[in-house]
Formats: structure tokens, C-alpha cells, sequence
């Protein structure tokens, strides 16, 4: 087995306008709702909240495609466990793999005005065969799930100032 980190970040530049700001409250209202969150994940293919007594706790599949050879789906289970500033969830997945993820969201100091960021810190623990594979797959997932929050709260910002 080994074990490695990875950190994902993505700043929001500053609205010109107030009403389509991003603010960290938009995107933790995302980080807190697990149907969302695992929505924008672009390999997600089906998922399903496991038990009604654990609310945060899903069941995930996602199509992987194996060296451009075959694609295969690869079911793992999540818990969500929301925090004050995001999201820390742990993935339980096949062959031993596990993620332990830290999704934050904070405000920075940008070069004139304070931007959002948003951030994921991930620790994988895997057969280490497997470490190439999750790392490219992973990568490649986990900065289109970014960029697809940044989207969709774009797209809800957009719409409600048209209203």
C-alpha cells in the first residue's frame, strides 16, 4: 500500500457586480448538499443515499475507462460530514483504496480585492500498482468538478439577476 496527497485548488475572481458574486456561503450551500456535490463529478454515473438512518452516507459509481481499452464501472461508498468552512468526506472503494477528503472554501486576498477560494485536500491510500491510475483519474475528475461548481453557481448567479 501507499499513501500520497493531492491538493486541488480554484479562485473566483471578484464579481464587477455584487449581485452575481460568488460568495462562500453559494458555494458551502453546495459542499453541504451531497446529491449536489457528487452531481458535478463528471465520471459519476448513478449513485444512491445508502441508508435513511445516515443520511450522508452514498453509494457511488462511476465509469472509468481502463487504458483506453475498456471502461468499467467502479462502485465505492462516501460519507459526507459537513464542517463550518466545507466538507470532509471518506471514501471506502475496492482492492483497499481509501480517500480522505477536505473540501474548504475561504476567502484571500487577491492582488486589489479578496477572491473565494475553494480547495480540496485529498490523502489516498492504495495498492501502490494502482497509484498511477487513481492519480490521473482523480486529477482529471476532481478540476472539471471545480470547474463545474464555479459553472453552476455562475448559471444561478446569471439567472437570479435576470428575475
Amino acid at each position: 500500500m501507499v499513501a500520497f496527497t493531492k491538493k486541488f485548488t480554484k479562485t473566483i475572481p471578484p464579481s464587477p457586480s455584487p449581485e452575481t458574486e460568488i460568495t462562500e456561503t453559494d458555494v458551502l450551500r453546495i459542499f453541504h448538499n451531497p446529491g449536489e456535490m457528487i452531481s458535478l463529478n463528471p465520471l459519476v454515473t448513478k449513485f444512491e443515499a445508502l441508508d435513511s438512518s445516515k443520511p450522508n452516507l452514498y453509494t457511488i459509481h462511476d465509469d472509468l475507462s481502463f487504458l483506453g481499452l475498456f471502461k468499467m464501472d467502479v462502485a465505492y461508498t462516501v460519507e459526507f460530514d459537513p464542517t463550518t468552512d466545507g466538507t470532509d468526506n471518506k471514501v471506502l472503494a475496492g482492492a483497499g483504496t481509501t480517500l480522505e477528503q477536505k473540501w474548504r472554501v475561504s476567502r484571500k486576498k487577491g492582488d486589489r480585492l479578496e477572491q473565494v477560494e475553494i480547495s480540496e485536500t485529498v490523502t489516498v491510500t492504495c495498492f501502490f500498482l494502482f497509484y498511477p491510475f487513481i492519480l490521473a483519474t482523480m486529477s482529471g475528475a476532481h478540476n472539471r468538478l471545480l470547474d463545474s461548481l464555479v459553472e453552476k453557481l455562475e448559471k444561478e448567479k446569471d439567472k437570479k439577476q435576470e428575475t
